[in-house]
């Protein structure tokens, strides 16, 4: 008989373990699903966060055939790199609407609810084997979330299925790769958008797609792009000299849209404007001219009860200066027969003929009248010519 060739050793299959994740940013244990499916693999990753630790469970189901490939199975580099950001910035998530686009198995999103303070989120894939996937993952970890946490079949090309002004912050991994959905992707995030609203989207360069990517982003209705590697020490340290470097790229939606210009007015409607501006104006003029003759009007008020006060503090007998002041010329008009008495001009004529400087008061209560001041320190000081509260023998005076 011929020999029988040795059986081979049975394969070892490995059940369950424990360490780093993939990439390093978490760690993990997994074990196979003890109900009965074998190929199901359960993970169980520990998220740090300020507001506390969580062990967040997510099955990776059989391998079947995907819409997009056996990729939106695994947890990538930039998935992973995006959960952990999300942890590092939870204040840029708190009080934010998140949507979540080519969600895969919903790791991140799921992330988003339990380390953040995030108003709500929402998952969404456009492929229905992903969704459900998701809804399975979702169901496990409802004790972690701490925010309403909804699940959407979004098929970026399909513009039904885009949400309109919903959203705060749009998150996704490893979702520009595709040349091809570059103009969709685009306008399904920035239709999802609130005006003001930004879009945090992870991937590595992938043979140029990443720059295409964000060349289509730059020429479209974008506010702002930015492209960086240089955001986590980090991330730099574990990929160093990889091309699988996660970039990050941000993208804002402009916080005002423009406005359509209105249609110029009418021949009437424009000579109605242009009438009513004119009147405006000259209300205003007028209104300003009123307000600048009532202001002098109080300032004239004010100096000539201060000229009077001054005069009347000066009735006694002053010692005048030795000097005598004459009379100026513009003093006799003022005091023509009708503001004065005739026998007051006279008597004041005749005592400039004898030589001696007199200096009347007006009787009554008129208004003074403002003059040329004289040249001596005590007409100064009274301020004005022509105002005084009694006569002064200004020549008897200076004898003494």
């Amino acid at each position: 008989p011929e020999p029988q060739p040795e059986a081979a050793p049975p394969r070892l299959v490995v059940t369950h373990g424990e360490g780093p994740s993939d990439w390093g940013f978490f760690h993990r244990r997994w074990h196979m699903d003890p109900s009965g499916d074998a190929n199901t693999k359960v993970m169980i990753y520990q998220v740090h966060s300020k507001l506390g630790d969580a062990d967040l469970e997510i099955r990776r189901p059989d391998p079947v055939p995907l819409m997009h490939g056996d990729g939106a199975r695994k947890l990538s580099p930039a998935g992973e790199v995006l959960g952990w950001y999300i942890t590092k910035h939870r204040k840029m998530f708190a009080r934010k609407r998140i949507l979540e686009l080519g969600c895969g198995l919903g790791f991140c999103g799921i992330v988003a609810a339990a380390a953040t303070e995030a108003s709500s989120v929402c998952l969404s894939d456009g492929d229905p084997m992903m969704v459900a996937a998701t809804k399975c993952n979702l169901k496990v970890n409802n004790g972690h979330t701490r925010c309403p946490v909804d699940v959407a079949h979004i098929h970026w090309e399909n513009c039904d299925q885009r949400p309109a002004g919903q959203f705060d912050v749009v998150i996704g991994a490893d979702v520009m790769y595709w040349d091809a959905s570059h103009e969709a992707l685009l306008l399904t995030a920035f239709q999802a958008l609130v005006p003001g609203g930004q879009a945090l989207l992870f991937g590595p360069k992938r043979c140029g797609s990443l720059d295409r990517f964000v060349l289509a982003a730059q020429t479209g209705k974008w506010g702002k792009v930015e492209v960086s590697s240089s955001y986590s020490p980090t991330v730099n340290t574990l990929f160093k000299g990889m091309q699988c470097l996660p970039f990050l790229v941000r993208l804002w939606k402009p916080a005002k849209q423009r406005m359509a210009r209105s249609a110029p007015p009418d021949g009437a409607k424009a000579r109605a404007l242009r009438e009513q501006r004119a009147q405006s104006l000259k209300e205003d003029e007028e209104k300003a001219k009123l307000d600048q003759q009532q202001v002098h009007k109080q300032r004239r008020d004010q100096l000539a009860t201060r000229h009077v006060s001054r005069m009347m503090r000066h009735r006694s007998h002053d010692v005048l200066p030795s000097r005598e002041a004459s009379v100026p010329r513009g003093l006799l008009p003022a005091l023509s027969p009708s503001r004065s008495c005739s026998g007051e001009l006279e008597t004041l004529k005749a005592d400039r003929r004898e030589g001696r400087t007199l200096c009347p008061l007006p009787p009554g209560p008129s208004r003074p009248r403002r003059t040329r001041r004289m040249d001596s320190p005590f007409m100064g000081e009274l301020g004005v010519v022509g105002v005084a509260a009694d006569r002064y023998d200004m020549g008897s005076l200076s004898q003494r």
